[in-house]
């Protein structure tokens, strides 16, 4: 499988930095797969974005299960709770995806 790179200037880490201590800010790499069914991403020029991913074999890959939006779309008390909650108080919190009828996630997770 042919991964897609993108190449991001990255502002800022809420959580995780330990992990991505390898990244030069004025120049990241990301690999998402090549299309939405393999749960691939499309990231448009010039726009500012919320990407969650992880780190596997010393790449931040990302894909449509995350939480991976505009930064316009993210609402204040989302940023607000980005900013004070997210990574500086909680070691086990972790964003997951929920679907309708809360399928999906785990009722029991922080």
């Amino acid at each position: 499988i042919e991964w897609v790179r993108y190449t991001l200037r990255v502002t800022k880490v809420f959580k995780g930095a330990e992990k991505l201590e390898f990244i030069n800010k004025n120049q990241v790499h990301i690999y998402t797969m090549p299309d939405g069914g393999a749960c691939g991403i499309k990231l448009n020029p010039k726009q500012h974005y919320l990407l969650t991913g992880h780190v596997h074999d010393g790449r931040f890959q990302v894909g449509a299960c995350g939480w991976n939006v505009e930064w316009s779309q993210v609402t204040v008390k989302q940023r607000r709770g980005l900013k004070y909650m997210y990574g500086k108080h909680c070691e086990a919190c972790s964003i997951q995806t929920c679907f309708f009828g809360g399928y999906g996630c785990d009722s029991t997770s922080p």
